[in-house]
């Protein structure tokens, strides 16, 4: 399965699947990952490219970075990761959904960047009807975001 994004190539992220063997396991899990360059930041002049495919630099402290998710209506999501440099770990990365008519957002999962969070409250159902998420997080000077991966079911 392939995801797309406006405008955006499909060589930026890719979708691998394998089979969910856990005991009572029901479906297959699929694995959503990015490259760093999908956050984006309040302002392009804050960042640089750090010469590393896909990966994004800040040069300011605390530089808010938002980055789109687009998983499929119904999927399960049961582990979400932000990997980025040393510094980065200080950080921490919030997966959000907002509501489709409202600003409102909700954080459903978070963790410093680098570690792996399997927590999601108050759901991990992909609502897309009535809802859309994101991953965010605010850098400071020198703090180097790689990539994210999102674990899921449908």
């Amino acid at each position: 399965m392939a995801l797309a994004f406006a405008g955006v190539s499909n060589s930026l992220f890719t979708n691998s699947e394998r089979e969910n063997e856990g005991i009572n396991s029901k479906g297959i899990e699929k694995v959503y990952n990015n490259m760093g360059t999908t956050f984006i930041p309040d302002l392009y002049t804050d960042i640089d490219q750090t010469g590393d495919v896909g990966t994004i630099k800040s040069k300011i402290d605390n530089l808010a970075i938002l980055a789109p998710v687009d998983l499929p209506d119904g999927a399960v999501i049961t582990a979400c990761v932000v990997y980025g440099n040393a510094g980065a770990t200080a950080e921490i990365w919030e997966m959000v959904r907002a509501g489709i008519t409202s600003p409102t957002s909700t954080t459903i999962a978070s963790a410093n960047i680098g570690t792996e969070s399997k927590t999601f409250l108050p759901v991990s159902t992909v609502d897309n009807e009535n809802y859309t998420y994101a991953i965010l997080a605010s850098l400071d000077t020198n703090d180097i975001i790689y990539s994210l991966r999102i674990t899921y079911t449908i």
